[in-house]
């Protein structure tokens, strides 16, 4: 039995609505900078730190807390303030668990002033809920329709079909759950990897009760599989080959 299949798709690359210079701070920010009187808030250029109260700037990452709890966070933003005269960043701290606004600009001595605003903590997204999962008795047939000749006729998929003395009904039960992101599959489809088109893959010894198995095929969203001109009857078929 077919453990995965892969289609290549073309990539999609998400962008914010909001217009900005790019993700790096400006070259005269970056350095160790040191506390100024203990001063969280400004800071003098130095080569290393003196005191555990310090902010170290990169191109792409920003120093948040002192001591054992420095974190070097990730710029994930970054603008001019309204006034023109400072930049700000958007830095997310996955070890704080939590991201935050700061604002950093240079007075006339050359010393850096940081303002912190906005620090909202990481909330976990809600779990996921996938489809109902579909169970069929052995021997179900999976006959194909008018959409999935089409796509054979206008495809090449013939090496995503079975070989023919493979292609026959599944002859223990059959379990179906889609609803999958590629992600996911990854995680749970043995031996993938971390392939990105992947849309399916089965576990032939799934358990679904004590003492007994059958296949358990996992499908990728109904969406992805008909945007990369499969449908789902075809990947069904190919995972029972």
């Amino acid at each position: 039995m077919s453990k995965v299949i892969l289609i290549g798709v073309a990539a999609l690359f998400l962008a914010t609505g909001t217009a900005h210079a790019g993700p790096y701070t400006s070259a005269e920010y970056r350095g160790i900078w040191c506390s100024v009187n203990n001063s969280h808030d400004v800071f003098r250029s130095c080569r290393e730190p003196d005191s555990e109260v310090y902010i170290e700037v990169r191109a792409e990452r920003i120093s948040v807390g002192f001591g054992e709890d420095l974190e070097l966070c990730g710029i994930r933003r970054r603008w001019l303030t309204k006034n023109g005269h400072a930049d700000a960043v958007d830095v997310g701290c996955p070890k704080h668990k939590f991201s935050l606004e700061m604002e950093l600009w240079l007075d006339a001595s050359g010393r850096l002033h940081v303002k912190e605003a906005d620090r909202q903590e990481f909330r976990p997204p809600p779990p996921k809920t996938l489809p109902p999962m579909q169970r069929y008795e052995p021997g179900h047939v999976f006959e194909l329709d008018d959409a999935d000749k089409r796509a054979l006729s206008l495809y090449s998929l013939t090496d995503q079909m079975p070989p023919e003395k493979y292609d026959f009904p599944y002859d223990d039960p059959l379990f179906i759950q889609g609803g999958y992101d590629p992600d996911e599959l990854n995680q749970v489809c043995p031996g993938t990897g971390e392939d990105p088109y992947i849309i399916g893959c089965a576990d032939p010894k799934y358990r679904y009760t004590e003492g007994r198995t059958g296949c358990l095929i996992r499908l990728a969203r109904e969406g992805l599989i008909i945007g990369g001109g499969l449908t789902l009857n075809l990947v069904i078929r190919h995972e029972i080959g």
